[in-house]
């Protein structure tokens, strides 16, 4: 077993790689809420905005990853690039991620009633 040494107030003590790598891990990641939160914000990052009759597309790379209904208050996000995600990564099923979107929609677009959806 390997050992790492750590000096605390000037005396050495001997930590199993085992217990360092578990302290990093906790250390190093938020909670999965925390990184659920980074990811949806992550996602505005770099995004072009266009504003066409009562939808606002949000564009990366020339395609609609989200689309803002304005006239019926829906918020589709595309399925491959972002709802998909909460599907594999932070293993929510279809009703826990709407929530959790609807929740981030309030909290940093101020569109609480807006309705989010998957496009497939």
């Amino acid at each position: 077993m390997s050992m790492n040494k750590i000096i605390i107030d000037g005396q050495e003590f001997n930590i199993p790689q085992e217990l360092v790598d578990q302290i990093k891990s906790v250390v190093s990641s938020g909670s999965k809420e925390e990184e659920m939160e980074k990811f949806f914000l992550e996602c505005f990052n770099g995004c072009e905005i266009v504003l066409k009759d009562v939808f606002v597309y949000y564009k990366k790379d020339g395609k609609v990853i989200m689309e803002q209904d304005l006239k019926n208050e829906y918020f589709w996000f595309d399925y491959d690039k972002f709802w998909s995600v909460f599907y594999v990564k932070f293993d929510l099923d279809y009703n826990k991620t709407q929530a959790f979107l609807k929740t981030m929609l309030d909290k940093h677009l101020k569109l609480g009633s807006y309705t989010p959806y998957t496009s497939l």
